[in-house]
C-alpha cells in the first residue's frame, strides 16, 4: 500500500497555475481598477447605455432592407433608409459635443437616448419612406447626442 502524500509534500500541492504571479491585468481591468470609486456606477451605466444604444442600431439593421422593400421602397429607398442614421450622425457629431460642453452630459445623454428610442419606435411605425426617413434622422442625431454626452462624460471621469 502506497502511503497518504504528507501535507507538506510540495508534489500534492495544487497545481501550478498557467498565469504568472507578476502577471498584469488587462486593460479593461487595469482602466477600472484607476478610476475613482464614485465614478464607477456612473461609468457602468453609461456602458450600458451606450450598449443598448448599439444594440438597437445594429439589430434593426439585418431587417430594415426587407421591411423597407415590403413598403415598396426600391434600393434607392433602402439606401436612404440604411445611410440617414450616418448621415445625421456625421453632420450632427461636432455640434453636439460644443452642446455636451455648454449645457452639461447628463441631459445629452438623457435627450440623445430617448431620441434614438423614439427614432427607432417611429421606424417600426413608419408606413412610407416620407414617414420613415425623419425617424432613421432622428436614430441618428440621438445617437450622435447620446455619443457626445458618454463622451464628455468619459473625459471628465478619466
Amino acid at each position: 500500500a502506497t502511503a497518504a502524500p504528507d501535507a507538506t509534500d510540495e508534489s500534492a500541492a495544487a497545481p501550478p497555475s498557467d498565469v504568472p504571479s507578476d502577471a498584469k491585468p488587462s486593460p479593461l481591468a487595469a482602466a477600472w481598477e484607476s478610476l475613482p470609486v464614485p465614478h464607477r456606477a456612473g461609468m457602468a451605466t453609461v456602458t450600458a447605455a451606450s450598449a443598448a444604444l448599439n444594440f438597437g442600431f445594429g439589430a434593426i439593421v439585418p431587417v430594415l432592407p426587407q421591411y423597407a422593400l415590403g413598403l415598396g421602397l426600391g434600393s434607392s429607398g433602402v439606401g436612404l433608409v440604411l445611410a440617414a442614421p450616418a448621415f445625421a450622425r456625421v453632420l450632427l457629431n461636432a455640434p453636439a459635443g460644443r452642446v455636451a460642453d455648454a449645457a452639461g452630459r447628463r441631459p445629452l445623454m438623457i435627450v440623445g437616448e430617448a431620441g434614438a428610442a423614439c427614432g427607432v419606435a417611429f421606424t417600426g411605425l413608419a408606413p412610407d419612406l416620407f414617414s420613415m426617413l425623419p425617424a432613421r434622422l432622428l436614430v441618428g442625431a440621438g445617437g450622435a447626442a447620446a455619443n457626445a454626452g458618454s463622451a464628455a462624460y468619459r473625459r471628465a471621469s478619466g
